[in-house]
């Protein structure tokens, strides 16, 4: 999935591609999507099993601003 291949659902402007960072603690690093539902750690906040992640990507309208979120492992970082 590139840029060139997508367009905007709601005006069909040009897609551009981005992440929305999530922070822990003192690092930060790119959203991810977890199966289920939320669960309490008693240190880190949230529970977040790594074979259950999957990195999300973020598409957002030149145009209009609408976004768009993708989950796919091939999004990991380069």
């Amino acid at each position: 999935m590139t840029e060139a291949q997508i367009t905007c659902s709601k005006c069909g402007g040009r897609m551009e591609t981005g992440y929305i960072p999530s922070t822990h603690f003192a690092y930060r690093e790119a959203a991810q999507w977890n199966r289920g539902v939320p669960e309490t750690s008693w240190l880190y906040g949230l529970k977040r099993p790594q074979d259950q992640t999957i990195p999300v990507r973020v598409f957002r309208c030149e145009a209009c601003g609408f976004l768009e979120t993708y989950a796919k492992p091939e999004f990991g970082p380069s």
